[in-house]
C-alpha cells in the first residue's frame, strides 16, 4: 500500500470521528510553497543517555499486552453531555474509553513526556496516547474531569480562551486554575477569538488564522492578516500565563488547519507544539508544529471503536513512519 493510500485510509477511519468545528467538508487545499518554520531542536540534550531515547516505531499486535511501542496515539473529544450527538460524546461512552484505557494495557501520558518524546525522542511508555480536549467546553469540567481525576489520567485541554467568563457553557477562569493546579491538565491554546470561520471570497469561507478575509469586495491586506493573528496568539499565551502561572507550548488549530505563516506566529507568541485533526500517530522526532490526532469523541464512539482506531492508526503509522503532516493544511468551504 502506497503512502496516499494509508493517508486515506488513516483519514477515512478519523472521518468516522469527525467533529463539529475540526472537519468541514474538503472544497479546495491550498498547498504553500514557504518553508516548513523549524522549531524542534536536532540535537539531543546531554542529559538523556542512549538508553532513555525511543526506538523504532512498531506495531506489535497485542503480543504481550504490547500493541505498539516507540510513538503516541493522540486522542481527541470536544463536548461530554448525557447524550451523545454529533460532536458530544455521552458521559457513559467516554466513562466506558477510559475504563478501556485502563484495564486494556494503555497508557496516558503527560504533556511533559509527550514533548520530551517529540522534541528530544525520549522513551515513552508501550501503548501510549496522550489524551487532548477542544474548546474548553464547560461539561468536560463537570462531567468529564471527575472520570479524568478517578483514573489519574493527564491530558492536554485547548479551551477558546477568548470565550472565558464572556460565554456561558465554556471553562471559568477559575476552573482553569483549579485544572492547571491539579497536576494532571496542561491548558494549550485553542487560539484567544479566532476560532471561527470569516469569509475568503464571494461565496467563500475558511477558518480566520489561515487566510486573510474578504469584505465588500476588499480582501484584509496581507499585514493586517498577519498582525491580527499574531496579535491573537499574544492575548491567548498571556489569557494563560493570567490564569496557569506560566507559559504553555501546546496549541490546536481551528478546524484542524493551518499554514506556515501561522505557525510562525504561533512560535514567537511560545507555541511550539501544535496539533491538527491530521490522523496518524505521532512518531519520535515528528514535525512538532503540525502534529495528528485522531477524533474519538463523537455521538457515535464507544469504546470499542476507539480502540479499534488507536490500533488501526498505530498499524498504519509503523508501516510507515516517515509520513508527516503537509507543510500546510488549509481548506476553502463554499458557501
Amino acid at each position: 500500500m502506497n503512502r496516499l493510500s494509508r493517508f486515506i485510509r488513516a483519514g477515512a477511519l478519523v472521518a468516522l470521528f469527525a467533529l463539529a468545528g475540526c472537519g468541514a467538508p474538503p472544497a479546495t487545499q491550498a498547498k504553500s510553497p514557504i518553508k516548513h518554520h523549524v522549531v524542534a531542536p536536532e540535537k539531543q540534550p546531554s542529559s538523556v543517555s542512549s538508553a532513555n531515547l525511543a526506538g523504532t516505531p512498531t506495531y506489535v499486535g497485542g503480543k504481550g499486552g504490547v500493541y505498539y511501542q516507540n510513538m503516541v496515539v493522540v486522542l481527541t473529544w470536544h463536548a461530554i453531555a448525557q447524550t451523545g450527538v454529533y460532536d458530544t460524546i455521552s458521559v457513559s461512552a467516554f466513562q466506558a474509553q477510559m475504563a478501556a484505557l485502563a484495564t486494556d494495557g494503555f497508557h496516558p501520558i503527560s504533556a511533559a513526556q509527550f514533548s520530551a518524546f517529540v522534541l528530544h525522542k525520549e522513551a515513552v511508555p508501550q501503548n501510549a496516547v496522550l489524551l487532548t480536549f477542544d474548546n474548553g467546553v464547560e461539561s468536560v469540567y463537570t462531567l468529564g474531569w471527575p472520570i479524568l481525576q478517578h483514573y489519574r489520567f493527564p491530558s492536554v485541554m485547548f479551551p477558546v480562551l477568548g470565550r472565558t467568563n464572556v460565554l456561558g457553557g465554556y471553562f471559568t477562569s477559575a476552573q482553569i486554575t483549579a485544572l492547571a493546579k491539579s497536576g494532571l491538565v496542561t491548558i494549550g491554546s485553542h487560539t484567544y477569538a479566532q476560532h471561527i470561520g470569516v469569509a475568503v471570497g464571494p461565496h467563500q469561507a475558511a477558518p480566520a488564522d489561515v487566510m486573510p478575509s474578504y469584505s465588500g469586495g476588499t480582501i484584509e491586506s496581507t499585514s493586517q492578516f498577519q498582525a491580527s493573528i499574531a496579535n491573537d496568539a499574544k492575548l491567548a499565551q498571556a489569557a494563560i500565563v493570567k490564569w496557569t502561572g506560566a507559559p504553555e507550548p501546546f496549541f490546536s488549530d481551528p478546524f484542524g488547519q493551518y499554514t506556515p505563516t501561522l505557525i510562525a506566529a504561533l512560535a514567537k507568541a511560545g507555541f511550539i507544539e501544535d496539533f491538527t485533526t491530521l490522523g496518524w500517530a505521532v512518531v519520535p522526532g515528528a514535525p512538532a508544529d503540525r502534529l495528528p490526532r485522531i477524533n474519538v469523541g463523537t455521538g457515535s464512539s464507544t469504546a470499542s471503536s476507539m480502540v479499534g482506531a488507536i490500533l488501526e492508526v498505530a498499524r498504519l503509522t509503523a508501516a510507515d513512519p516517515t509520513w508527516h503532516p503537509p507543510l500546510s493544511h488549509v481548506i476553502v468551504w463554499h458557501t
